[in-house]
């Protein structure tokens, strides 16, 4: 049964797990206005509701976000899709302060920002093989909400400077090796969900919830800089439209020149220190 009534997922209770399983609607589900409102509500909810202990999160289909809503963002003004990314990126951070722990299923593919809304987990899980690209710069976005700052106070700079400047397919074993992904699947071993359920049910609750506050607290200093740092870097390649450009023509975009960043920076407010 649906708890909420949400338009772009819905939330179904496991009584016996004291737990709720989440599904994102759709086939190929974006980070959308509309999502990133209901998914407010519901992380509102969760905050005041110590007593669920855990919320799985999965796409409908084999995929899991990836990336905005482009019908959606061609419109928008580079202030305008800043501030778009801001809320993803604190949204993500809101995760880290709720008492539940968050599991998040990548599937089959994630890309771009989806990887970054995947940082919003505590544990993710995918199918072995997955398709996990951080492609943001060939979309002629830079990742800003979470992709530097986040992701590197978890796996570490050097496995984030090779993900993002390689735009590559990261294999597997690397996504394990980093601790980016707990654990793969196969169509012979889907029962990874249920064993982290009953594992966190035995769980003290009080117990769990003290730890997690206590993993923030390390790396909070790393987290309270992100926002405005990548914010920075960020704002300045956005005022190139680089990204319409993608919209409008794919692959074949034809992106700015690195020299058209300079008179952006002398003609407006922008900072890189």
């Amino acid at each position: 049964m649906d708890l909420f009534g949400f338009r772009t997922f819905k939330v179904d209770i496991l009584t016996d797990k004291k737990s709720f399983h989440v599904t994102i609607r759709g086939e190929n589900p974006s980070l959308s206005h509309l999502f990133l409102k209901e998914w407010h509500e519901f992380l509102e909810w969760l905050a005041i509701h110590v007593e669920v202990n855990a919320v799985f999160i999965e796409p409908e289909g084999n995929s899991f976000f990836t990336g905005l809503m482009e019908e959606e963002i061609k419109d928008f003004t580079p202030k305008e899709l800043q501030e778009h990314l801001n809320k993803i990126h604190r949204l993500i951070y809101a995760h880290y302060l709720l008492p539940q722990t968050i599991i998040m299923d990548l599937k089959e593919d994630v890309q771009g920002v989806g990887i970054e809304f995947a940082l919003a987990a505590d544990i993710r899980i995918a199918r072995a093989g997955i398709k996990f690209k951080m492609n943001q710069l060939q979309k002629g976005i830079v990742p800003s909400c979470g992709g530097v700052g986040i992701l590197s106070a978890l796996v570490g700079q050097s496995n984030v400077r090779n993900w993002i400047l390689s735009s590559q397919n990261i294999d597997h074993y690397e996504l394990k090796n980093s601790g980016f992904i707990l654990n793969f699947y196969t169509s012979s071993n889907e029962d990874i969900k249920n064993n982290l359920y009953d594992q966190i049910k035995a769980m003290a609750p009080v117990g769990r919830i003290q730890a997690k506050r206590s993993m923030l607290e390390a790396i909070h200093s790393d987290l309270h800089k992100a926002l405005s740092n990548e914010n920075t870097f960020s704002h300045a390649a956005l005022s190139l439209n680089d990204w319409k450009k993608y919209i409008e023509n794919g692959s074949e975009a034809t992106y700015s020149k690195a020299v058209e960043l300079k008179k952006i920076l002398n003609n407006e407010e922008i900072s890189l220190t």
